[in-house]
């Protein structure tokens, strides 16, 4: 039994991300399981300069201190403009001054959802070559296009069959990591 942190590097209260993540702990029976955005998160953009002034802000090194505490991590990333969000880099540029390795070499799934057709999959490949610099260790990737299509949010469900296989399928070797 994994202890799993699913991390929605997000701040929107609306997001698409979040939705398809509490779906898709449904999807780890028996494991437990905590679902944290970065809705609330407050830092200052990082810069070595208010490194060096002021240390690190009480709110990374909480989060730094909570996240050791998992034995496997399920990252959501939206996407804008082909990347991660800014408020999600900012949080690994100070996690990663705290620990180059801050997730411990510990497995991990990326995931992503937008409303169009690649689901933002452009930014999970570019992250899954920087997770090794943050010591994840990726064990899978799922992307879901056109979420307003497949997912039902008044359910908080897959619409197509073929996905919700993917995605078990890839929350299967989370767990088997």
């Amino acid at each position: 039994m994994k202890k799993i942190l699913v991390l929605v590097g997000s701040n929107s209260t609306q997001s698409i991300n979040r939705q398809l993540a509490e779906y898709a702990v449904t999807r780890l029976e028996g494991n437990p399981v905590d679902i944290m955005d970065l809705t609330n998160f407050e830092a200052p953009i990082y810069n070595i300069d208010t490194q060096k002034e002021y240390g690190f802000p009480d709110s990374v090194k909480k989060l730094y201190q909570n996240i050791q505490g998992y034995d496997a991590y399920i990252i959501f990333s939206p996407e804008h403009n082909g990347l991660m969000p800014a408020i999600f880099k900012n949080v690994i540029d100070w996690l990663s001054r705290i620990e180059g390795k801050f997730l411990g070499n510990k497995p991990v799934i990326l995931m992503s959802t937008s409303p169009g057709g690649y689901g933002g999959a452009n930014n999970l490949k570019i992250m899954s070559q920087l997770l090794p610099w943050w010591g994840g260790q990726l064990v899978g990737t799922y992307s879901l296009g056109n979420f307003h299509e497949k997912f039902n949010t008044k359910e908080l469900r897959l619409n197509d069959e073929n996905e919700n296989n993917k995605l078990i399928e890839v929350m299967n070797k989370l767990i088997a990591a």
